[in-house]
């Protein structure tokens, strides 16, 4: 089940990164990361995610991502999962639109997610960000934490 963003922007080392993608235009930034995973309970969980644009607003974005799993080992027995889609009203422009949060929930054998769609408008023009060649896949690497050093 896909969640729209919720506002703020947090932004944490995660147990489960996945990476973070670039559209290289105009100083355009788009950075998602799964910052956390929560058990939910019957083989679902939900992943949280850190999306931050530090450059032209964009508006009505977009991002659908598809589970990357093996049908044979999931956790909720299902043999399919559907994409699932983040949605923003706004993106970047101004610091207090720079940065947001989401959610999805689906299994929780999940092994990562494809990124099959990104479209958002800018300057009131749509853009399929994908089909532009906005995108490019880069590996997020967590911090070390550690108590009392």
């Amino acid at each position: 089940m896909a969640m729209a963003a919720a506002a703020g922007s947090t932004y944490a080392a995660g147990i489960h990164p996945l990476g973070r993608f670039h559209m290289l235009a105009q100083f355009l930034a788009i950075t998602l990361i799964n910052t956390f995973t929560w058990f939910g309970g019957q083989g679902y969980c939900a992943y949280d995610f850190a999306v931050l644009e530090s450059g032209e607003e964009l508006t009505d974005v977009s991002l659908t991502l598809r589970p990357q799993f093996d049908p044979e080992n999931t956790a909720t027995g299902d043999t399919e999962l559907p994409d699932e889609t983040m949605t923003f009203d706004v993106l970047g422009g101004s610091a207090a639109n720079a940065g947001n949060t989401a959610k999805i929930e689906t299994d929780c054998n999940v092994e990562g997610f494809d990124i099959v769609a990104a479209t958002g408008a800018a300057n009131g023009e749509p853009l399929d960000l994908i089909a532009a060649g906005r995108i490019e896949i880069d590996t997020y690497k967590p911090l070390t934490l550690k108590i009392g050093e």
